[in-house]
């Protein structure tokens, strides 16, 4: 309540570059990139485009290893509507005024699914391997529930009803990233400091030793904040631009 914790928003280094994804406006679509060099050299402040072509690494992540199959940027498809699949770098000025819709990306729009049984019905196959869509499977077992019950001290039955209610945090997932010598270093929100450090030194094609992530307040994670977010990509135009 007296306002001194920093949260990964609250600290901006004043010779930072400011980094701002470009993102699918689709849930599904296929892109290819124009002009990069000729967009950079076309607006002044603007430094770099970075595409998951300059991640030099593995280039998944996720929580659960054999599960990981979200790259940091998407390479020639995006699979959900704000999935990043560039990085443009420059001068906190150049960044805030920068229009995109000269931005040298060609969309094309994909059919899309919203709901599981859609995309288990004959759908195509977003993932390698992942027949009919579906991540894993297994079964349940139970015992005889009317038994229990009924040799049960109490029973009480009712019908109830509830809103779907995401436990939402109040704060963005920010930070900045800088080399400290050859050691990465990330200032970031997170609820999961050395997942993020594995993930990004694999995405990054760096020695988990030579990435170090440093946790800024967490507002609230509830699970949200253990898979990455900006550490990769803020990690690379620091690895890149320096």
């Amino acid at each position: 309540v007296v306002g001194r914790e920093k949260f990964g928003a609250d600290e901006r280094p004043s010779d930072a570059l400011a980094v701002l994804a470009v993102r699918s406006p689709y849930w599904h679509a296929r892109f290819t990139f124009g002009d990069l060099d000729a967009f950079v050299a076309a607006h002044s402040g603007i430094v770099a485009v970075f595409t998951a072509r300059d991640i030099p690494g593995r280039n998944r992540f996720g929580v659960i290893p054999p599960f990981a199959d979200q790259p940091a940027l998407a390479e020639t498809v995006a699979l959900f509507r704000g999935e990043a699949v560039a990085l443009v770098a420059g001068e906190r000025a150049a960044i805030e005024e920068l229009d995109l819709a000269d931005f040298p990306v060609a969309w094309e729009e994909l059919p899309h699914a919203l709901t599981v049984p859609h995309a288990r019905s004959g759908f195509a196959r977003l993932h390698e391997g992942r027949e009919g869509n579906v991540l894993t499977q297994g079964t349940v077992r139970r015992g005889d529930p009317d038994a229990a019950l009924a040799s049960a001290a109490a029973t009480v039955s009712g019908m109830l009803e509830t809103a779907y209610v995401e436990h939402a945090y109040i704060e963005p997932e920010a930070g900045y990233a800088f080399m400290d010598g050859d050691t990465l270093v990330i200032k970031a929100c997170t609820q999961s400091p050395v997942m993020d450090r594995d993930d990004t030194a694999a995405i990054l094609a760096l020695p988990a030793e030579k990435v170090r992530i440093v946790p800024t307040a967490t507002g609230g994670g509830f699970g949200s904040k253990l898979d990455l977010s900006v550490q990769p990509l803020i990690g690379l135009v620091a690895l890149k631009t320096g």
